[in-house]
Formats: C-alpha cells, sequence, structure tokens
C-alpha cells in the first residue's frame, strides 16, 4: 500500500518485484515513473487513480500476469513499451485525452483480443501491436483524428479479419500489416489508393478479399461460426483463422470452399479434422505446428490430390503428422493407382464398416 500523499511512483520503484501481486495507489499520485512496475510477473491487476497524467515507458513491461487495466481521463502521455510482453493483458481502455500510441507500447501482447483508438489519437507508433496474434478487433471513434501508422505496428497480427483505415490517414509504414493472414476486408477511407493483393501501403491489402472505399459497400462480411472466422462472399466461403487456438478439434462448415494460408497454423492442440467435400483448396502452411494433429478425415476430392503430394502445396502440411487418414473410397478408387505415400509401405489399408472410407494407419509409431 502506497501511502496518501505520495505524488510520483519514480523511475524502477517497483520493478523486479516478482512476488507482488497487488498494490494500492493513492489519489495523491499524478506519474507513474519508467519501468516501476516492469517484471512484475504475480501482478494481476491494478487501478491507475484519476489524477495520473503521465505513464513513463516500460511502466509495465512484462507483467505476465496483469488481464486488464483501465487507464483513467487525464493521461496525456503513455511511454513506448508500457505494457509490452503482457500476455495476459486480454483488454485495456485507453482514455480520450491521449493523442499518440508510442511504439512498441502493446508489443507482444499475445492475449490482447481487441482496442479502441481514441478520436484524439494522430499517431500509431512502429511495432505498437506487433505480434498480438489474438487481436482480433480494432476500433476507431467516430471522428478519427489518425495521420499515420508506424512500421510494423500491426505486424503477425493473425487473427486481425477487418480493418478500417481512417479518412485523415496519410502515411502507412513499411509492414505495418504484414504476417496479417487473415485480413480479408479492408475499409479504406483515406485518399490512399489500396487495392486488394497490393504490397504498398504497409500490406495492408496483401491478403484482401476485397477492400472497400470511402461510400461503397461490402460485398462479403465476417462471421464467427464455431470457433473460426469466416469469410464469406456468395458462394465462396473461406475459413480465415481459429479463434480459441487452444482448442483441440474444428468443425468446419459443409459448404466451406477454401481454408485460408495459416488459418491453423500454431494450433498445438488440434487433434482432428475433417475436410469437407466442397472444400477445393488449403492455402500454404495452414497447418504448421499443428503437431497433434494425427487424424484427418478427407471428403474433398481436390483436397485428396494436394494432400498426397499429386499437386505442389500438399495441402498446408494437413497431413504431415497424421497417424490416421479416412479418404472416401470413391475419390481413392477414382484415382487409379496414385503414387502417393498413403499407399506406400508406411501405410495400412482397411476398409470402414460402413463401406464408405478408406482408413490408412501408420504402421510405426514408435518415433512420433
Amino acid at each position: 500500500v502506497i501511502p496518501a500523499g505520495v505524488t510520483t511512483i519514480g523511475n524502477s520503484a517497483f520493478s523486479g518485484c516478482t512476488n507482488l501481486s497487488s498494490i494500492y495507489i493513492p489519489d495523491s499520485v499524478t506519474s507513474i515513473g519508467s519501468s516501476a512496475f516492469s517484471d512484475c510477473t504475480s501482478l494481476s491487476s491494478i487501478v491507475i487513480p484519476a489524477g495520473v497524467t503521465s505513464i513513463g515507458y516500460y511502466a509495465f513491461q512484462n507483467c505476465t500476469s496483469l488481464s486488464s487495466i483501465v487507464i483513467p481521463a487525464g493521461v496525456t502521455t503513455i511511454g513506448n513499451s508500457a505494457f509490452s510482453g503482457c500476455t495476459s493483458l486480454t483488454e485495456i481502455s485507453l482514455p480520450s485525452t491521449l493523442t499518440t500510441i508510442e511504439y512498441s507500447l502493446f508489443l507482444g501482447c499475445t492475449n490482447l483480443s481487441s482496442i479502441t483508438i481514441p478520436a484524439g489519437v494522430t499517431s500509431i507508433g512502429d511495432s505498437a501491436f506487433r505480434q498480438c496474434p489474438n487481436l482480433t478487433t480494432v476500433n476507431f471513434k467516430d471522428n478519427s483524428q489518425l495521420q499515420s501508422i508506424g512500421w510494423s505496428a500491426f505486424y503477425g497480427c493473425t487473427s486481425l479479419s477487418s480493418i478500417t483505415i481512417p479518412a485523415g490517414v496519410t502515411s502507412i509504414g513499411d509492414w505495418a500489416f504484414s504476417v496479417c493472414y487473415s485480413l480479408a476486408i479492408v475499409y479504406n477511407n483515406s485518399s490512399l489508393n489500396i487495392t486488394a493483393g497490393d504490397y504498398q501501403y504497409g500490406h495492408v491489402g496483401e491478403y484482401a478479399y476485397e477492400v472497400v472505399n470511402a461510400g461503397e459497400e461490402a460485398q462479403g462480411r465476417i462471421e464467427e461460426i464455431n470457433n473460426a472466422n469466416y469469410y464469406i462472399n456468395g458462394t465462396t466461403k473461406v475459413v480465415l483463422s481459429m479463434i480459441d487456438r487452444s482448442a483441440t478439434t474444428v468443425s468446419l462448415e459443409e459448404d466451406t470452399t477454401v481454408i485460408n494460408q495459416r488459418a491453423f497454423s500454431d494450433c498445438t492442440n488440434l487433434t482432428s479434422i475433417t475436410i469437407p467435400a466442397g472444400l477445393t483448396s488449403i492455402g500454404d502452411y495452414a497447418f504448421t505446428w499443428c503437431n497433434q494433429l494425427t487424424t484427418v478425415t478427407i471428403e474433398s476430392d481436390k483436397v485428396y490430390n494436394a494432400a498426397v503430394g499429386v499437386e505442389s502445396n500438399h495441402a498446408g502440411g494437413l497431413l504431415a503428422n497424421a497417424t490416421t487418414v479416412k479418404v472416401q473410397k470413391t475419390i481413392v478408387d477414382g484415382e487409379g493407382n496414385v503414387n502417393n505415400y498413403l499407399n506406400s509401405s508406411t501405410f495400412t489399408k482397411t476398409v470402414s464398416e460402413d463401406g464408405f472410407y478408406y482408413i490408412y494407419e501408420l504402421k510405426n509409431q514408435s518415433n512420433l
């Protein structure tokens, strides 16, 4: 407990206090210094009093147990990297008085799911939200004054499915939206000439299925279905990314047509999946690092061809760790003598009890 009357928490005041789990800050405090609580890995919550006007750089860096925080109105300055490495942080409220989001402010906040940018913010700094893979929603308040988005600002935000570029934005730094594989719709209210599939303006349109300019209506939509984000436009139904990436199974819609690149990458607990008949393609690296994905059922002839090596991309690594693969008999029989590793000496081939599938079982699993 910090006693009443204290006005400043100085630089590095509690830095490295790894057992500090809670703290009371009195209303008399007006500033929190640089690295004041950095590496307080047991600190799970904190209330910042209304009189605070500034928070120093690295102030809460690597507070890995901090899950939420409210920053009061009146705070005008939050230093760079103040919340970087706060891996348990899921939500944070930024004050309307803030004008700049400093560089690396939320770098590596791996569980941050949404952020609202106050209208008065004019710049988002370099790497501000870099490597926030669970960030799904970025909201800009009405009448946003944003002018610039920095280098790598949203790099690696792999769950971000749509973004609005405010009207006043004149510059987007290099790599600002690179590795945002799920960024399917870009709403462009600025005068920048953003186009789908283009690397310009920080790769913001690189992965987009459509760019919607001011005054236009989107042709498609983003929808959450069965723990996955989808882009849907007419008969096109694309799985963009898994929402809860710790899940063990996923159920794809029967009319799913495409699995996006890296849609399930790093889903390390995923153990099984069924590929529906209507699915036509799987993007590169869609199942990278899915080391527990051992059971796969294939009902699509196009995916079967890709997965067993007839086509070059091997269906995004769908069968990389498979020990049991079920394939519809009609698909396999229709392909004739396909030279693929499922028919090699490493798998046994049987027919399911209902006679509908061939079941391939890996013979020697001792080295898995």
